[in-house]
This record gives C-alpha cells, structure tokens and sequence, in this order.
C-alpha cells in the first residue's frame, strides 16, 4: 500500500478523503456592490466588467458562500475590507432597506461611496445620497426601449465610473512613486 504524502498547498482530510485547495489573496481592490435583487441584471453588468480589470474586483455578498456566518456580519466584514462601496439606486432598490444601512455604515466607517442612480428617481433620494450632492453616475430608464437599453445606458455609466477610478489610482500611484503629475 502506496501512502501519499500531501502536495505542498494542499491540507488533506484523511477521514473524508477530501482536499482544501488553501485560499488565494487577491491584490485587487475591493469594490462593495449594494444593490437589490430586482437588479441582478446591473449586477451581471458590473461583474463582467470587472472580470479582466486589473485594479478592481466586485465584492457581492450574495456571492460568498460562509456556512454558519450571520448576512449582517458578511455585509459588515465586506464593507469594512472595501476599496469603496458602489450602491446601484434605482426604482426598485429604493424600496429596501439594505442598501439603506449599508449605505450609513460605510459612511459611518468612511469608506467612499458611489451611487449610480437611475436618473428618474435623483427627486427622490433622501439621506446620504440627495440631488444636491454631486451625482456623476446616472443612468436613463428607457422603458418605451425595455431592460436592454436601460442596461447599456447602465453599462456606459459603469464604465465611466471604473475609468474614473482607474485614473484616480494611476495619480495616487504616480504620486507615491515621486512622478510629476
């Protein structure tokens, strides 16, 4: 009988014969994606974005899986190890209450926010996020074109937001590596 010695990375679980492949860290930065259900779509937007960037990655709690761990303890840990927390504010996500407290702790733990928000609702935002606040990201509701146009016009707004954070990174590096600006 040919005993096996484990691989070096690998933690080997003899009674269960299974093995745990050791997490990797990633150097990327963190975004915290606050947003309701009613908009996964934007969301599928945003993590498709993200999937080659270099700088960025999403964090979306609906998508991390920790057996036994209470929602409001993953929201609290992944905010407080974001880079920022981009909240998707539309019709439908105004109506809850998640995006609302995730919203005042990032606030109360200063971590930047940035809304992208549904252009027809900006009269309606009261709190952290109002119309006189300086609101770059907005995008139109195309209802007489459906989701799909309203998407795309989603998508250019995201996109703009991740190259404007993009280039606010390249000068924080710029500056620390001593280059004129």
């Amino acid at each position: 009988m040919k005993i096996l010695e484990p691989r070096r990375g690998f933690t080997y679980f003899a009674s269960a014969g299974m093995k745990e492949v050791p997490k990797r860290e990633s150097t990327k930065k963190k975004l915290f994606i606050s947003y309701s259900s009613e908009d996964n779509e934007k969301v599928e937007i945003i993590i498709k974005t993200l999937a080659y960037n270099s700088l960025f990655e999403p964090f979306i709690v609906s998508n991390t899986r920790e057996p036994n761990k209470a929602l409001v303890k993953k929201v609290t840990e992944g905010i407080d190890s974001a880079f920022c927390l981009i909240s998707v504010l539309t019709s439908q996500s105004i109506k809850t209450q998640w995006i609302n407290q995730e919203i005042g702790y990032a606030y109360c733990k200063n971590i930047p926010i940035i809304p992208i928000i549904e252009r027809s609702i900006l009269n309606d935002l009261k709190g952290i996020i109002h119309i006189q606040n300086d609101c770059p990201y907005t995008f139109e509701t195309i209802s007489e074109f459906g989701d799909l146009e309203e998407n795309k016009s989603f998508k250019v707004c995201f996109r703009n937001l991740i190259q404007d954070l993009e280039d606010k990174q390249k000068t924080i590096t710029e500056i620390q590596d001593g280059e004129e600006i």
